[in-house]
């Protein structure tokens, strides 16, 4: 009996492990009939740039010429692409992510090549008698380089830094936009007419830009107001907005009441106001502190001890005379030090 049981758990296993090899043999003769060579990649890149020639020759559009030129390249790299697609979106710009690369892309080749000729023109023009290779190498190459990385890093990273910007407007007036609402609602006016209202006071910086999507979606496409929150949660760039959206939806959709979640969450989102603005006061103490060890008393005790030093002849340091580093640190260093304070607190400081 245990003899027929084992004989029959090993015919099923032996089933199973030939049906996994025949799943591999045709997985591996399914991807080797389907996978294209470099000579048939090159041929369809080729395909693709003239097609798109002929269709910018038709109306007059490069834009045309250069999304299928980098088409291939966004598809390619998607773990760099795709964060910067969605910062596109939150961002709120007025491109599509993939006309905002192509762009972007394009302005940063572009550059390579006119820097590029510049610095010939500038090497014909000034050094054609001391022409060395490391200047060649270093005018032909490195600075028309940098001068795309450059580029290409700015415009990478502005929809992250507008993205981030949108993301604090919209979590400052937050408190005050729900407040709003929630007095708006308590006088008995439905939910739809309440993000219109609010749409028209329009005070309340980026929060208010967000509101308005979701009127114009109700306004254009005649969607419930339901549906037209849904989109807007999924392209806001602040994680409390896109919280406070999804208990709208589920109190909307529940027939819950409105009016005692709209409170509710005014209280809660105007508590977090004022202790974000009370941490930062604090911390406010702490930055006096620091501002008058460093910027304050550490420059006075450098310049009595350059002073001291200048009294002994021939006092150097690091091959500089006394009087020539006093001059950095009291013309150079401490404002340099005072921009980099005032730089610092405004970037930390918290929207009004």
């Amino acid at each position: 009996m245990f003899d027929s049981k084992n004989n029959k758990d090993k015919r099923y296993n032996s089933t199973i492990a030939l049906e996994k090899r025949l799943m591999e043999k045709g997985y591996q003769k399914r991807k080797i009939l389907f996978e294209k060579t470099f000579f048939d990649e090159l041929l369809l890149f080729v395909d693709v740039v003239f097609r798109a020639l002929v269709e910018v020759e038709r109306t007059k559009n490069i834009m045309i010429f250069m999304n299928a030129f980098f088409i291939d390249i966004i598809k390619s790299y998607p773990f760099i692409f795709e964060p910067l697609k969605s910062k596109v979106i939150a961002s709120n710009m007025y491109d599509i992510p993939e006309e905002y690369i192509t762009k972007t892309m394009s302005v940063s080749v572009v550059s390579f090549f006119l820097v590029f000729i510049a610095e010939f023109v500038k090497i014909l023009l000034l050094s054609s008698q001391n022409l060395t290779l490391k200047m060649l190498v270093f005018d032909l190459a490195m600075i028309p380089f940098f001068s795309f990385v450059a580029l290409s890093i700015l415009f990478y990273f502005a929809p992250f830094a507008i993205a981030n910007n949108r993301k604090h407007s919209i979590e400052t007036n937050m408190p005050f936009g729900i407040n709003h609402m929630s007095a708006i609602v308590s006088a008995g006016v439905p939910p739809e007419k309440v993000f219109k209202m609010l749409v028209e006071y329009g005070e309340y910086g980026e929060f208010s830009k967000e509101i308005n999507k979701i009127v114009k979606r109700m306004n254009t496409f005649g969607e419930e107001l339901d549906k037209s929150i849904k989109y807007v949660l999924k392209t806001t760039p602040s994680e409390k907005f896109r919280e406070f959206l999804y208990g709208m939806i589920s109190v909307v959709e529940g027939g819950g009441n409105v009016n005692e979640y709209l409170n509710q969450m005014a209280s809660v989102s105007m508590f977090d106001y004022k202790m974000k603005r009370k941490r930062y006061l604090e911390s406010l103490s702490t930055f006096g502190d620091i501002y008058t060890v460093i910027l304050i008393a550490a420059p006075f005790f450098i310049i009595s001890l350059f002073t001291i030093m200048n009294m002994v002849p021939d006092a150097k340091i690091a091959g500089m005379d006394i009087m020539t580093l006093m001059s950095i640190t009291t013309y150079m260093f401490i404002p340099g030090l005072n921009f980099a304070f005032i730089g610092f607190l405004y970037v930390f400081q918290p929207e009004l």
